[in-house]
C-alpha cells in the first residue's frame, strides 16, 4: 500500500511549481472574470449567483478576496462593487435573485 508521509507534502521538492507575477496576475483577473460571467448568466441558479455576490461584498484581504482581484486587475473594487449592487437591485426588480432571508 501507498502511504504519505505528512513531511513528504509539507516540503517542497525539487520540481515545486512558482508563479512569476504576470501568472499570478493572470490567474486573478481570469477568477475575476468568471465570477462576473457567473453573475451575468441566467442559466446560473440563485444560490451560485448568491454566492459570487458574497465573495465580491467581503472586504477579506486573502489571496484571492474580491479586493486583492480587483487589484491585479487594476479596478477599483469600491467601485465595481456599486456597479454590481446596482445591477442585482435592477435583477431583483425584474425577479432575477430573490433575496430569501
Amino acid at each position: 500500500m501507498f502511504r504519505l508521509k505528512q513531511k513528504e507534502l509539507f516540503e517542497p521538492d525539487d520540481n515545486s511549481a512558482e508563479f512569476d507575477p504576470a501568472q499570478a496576475k493572470a490567474l486573478h483577473t481570469r477568477l475575476l472574470e468568471e465570477s462576473l460571467h457567473t453573475l451575468g448568466d441566467d442559466r446560473n441558479g440563485d444560490d451560485i449567483r448568491k454566492d459570487v455576490m458574497e465573495w465580491a461584498s467581503s472586504d477579506s484581504g486573502d489571496v484571492f478576496a474580491f479586493r486583492t482581484c480587483c487589484a491585479c486587475a487594476g479596478i477599483d473594487p469600491v467601485k465595481l462593487r456599486e456597479r454590481l449592487e446596482y445591477l442585482i437591485k435592477k435583477w431583483e426588480a425584474n425577479d432575477g435573485i430573490q433575496d430569501q432571508a
